[in-house]
């Protein structure tokens, strides 16, 4: 496995989106697999409340689906993941959540190894 990973764990900062959308309060650390960066978040820090499955992504939601993650999204259209398996490209843990730094506000938007 190609990842870096770098641990900040900041449990009391306001994740925002790009378009000014809360949600998460903290996170854990910045993922760097074999597709980007990605910040991880636990269940008790992403506001769930301001995500929603888009329809065309309910099927990984469905019993019996073989998706790597859940896909969800905040009303500013900012792709949130919820990892159900393991994948060999980088370190992303099951049940954890990600976002890319580059949909959050500008704290994120550098985020490189």
């Amino acid at each position: 496995m190609n990842s870096y990973c770098c641990t900040i764990n900041k449990p009391n900062f306001e994740v925002m989106t790009t378009g000014n959308i809360h949600v998460a309060n903290g996170f854990n650390r910045i993922v760097h697999g074999g597709r980007g960066a990605y910040v991880e978040f636990n269940d008790d820090q992403i506001l769930k409340d301001v995500l929603y499955v888009p329809k065309k992504e309910r099927w990984r939601l469905e019993p019996g689906s073989q998706a790597y993650y859940d896909e969800y999204r905040t009303s500013d259209g900012v792709k949130v993941y919820h990892q159900k398996k393991t994948v060999t490209y980088a370190d992303y843990k099951v049940g954890m959540w990600y976002i890319s730094p580059v949909k959050l506000a500008p704290q994120f938007a550098r985020c490189e190894p």
